[in-house]
């Protein structure tokens, strides 16, 4: 008889943490979202396979291909302004940055 007790005490115990483990993933979720992230990725990004060939050397650059990709940056780079060929902040003396070509600050 105690066995028995034991046996149906111990499964409702179970489903009581079950039933408090859904009870507080369900309360955080809804009190911070983000219930999209918690489904599984599609298989193609799981395994990252694809059908491209690419051709290494033995140095590691790539021979035949895959074309190298050019960063893209939201900033201008090397703009050089009022007749200086260096850009402003390539030199810095005293605590103040200026332009290297010519020192100033």
């Amino acid at each position: 008889s105690s066995g028995i007790n034991a046996e149906y005490g111990h499964t409702e115990y179970e489903k009581r943490k079950d039933d408090f483990k859904t009870e507080v993933s369900k309360s955080i979720i809804d009190r911070y979202g983000g219930e999209e992230h918690l489904a599984a990725p599609p298989k193609e990004l799981i395994f990252a396979s694809t059908e491209e060939y690419v051709e290494y050397s033995r140095t590691g650059k790539i021979v035949k291909g895959q074309e190298k990709v050019v960063p893209k940056s939201k900033y201008q780079e090397d703009i050089h302004v009022n007749g200086h060929t260096t850009v402003y902040g390539s030199f810095y003396s005293e605590g103040k940055w200026g332009y290297r070509c010519c020192r100033a600050t």
